[in-house]
């Protein structure tokens, strides 16, 4: 179920946004990986990756396009409201 989750944010965002498959498949993962991180057992981690072998980048590279991202080296930072 998370890989079809991942599966539709990434093409959202290369749809919507234009960023490269590669890219939007790390970031979808990655975030995913942020949200369920206390629930998501390695095993379960690994069947994903399985799943989405062929579009999902490397683990060193899924950490070098987040911190592109993240930078401002890709895309817009997005700025965060603090009330």
């Amino acid at each position: 179920m998370l890989a079809d989750y991942v599966s539709v944010l990434a093409r959202y965002l290369a749809n919507n946004y234009g960023i490269s498959a590669q890219d939007a498949f790390s970031l979808s993962f990655e975030g995913m990986e942020d949200i369920f991180a206390n629930k998501l057992d390695s095993t379960t981690k690994q069947n994903i990756i399985n799943e989405l072998r062929n579009l999902l980048p490397s683990h060193n590279d899924r950490t070098r396009i987040r911190a592109d991202y993240q930078m401002g080296y890709k895309g817009n930072i997005c700025e965060t409201i603090i009330k």
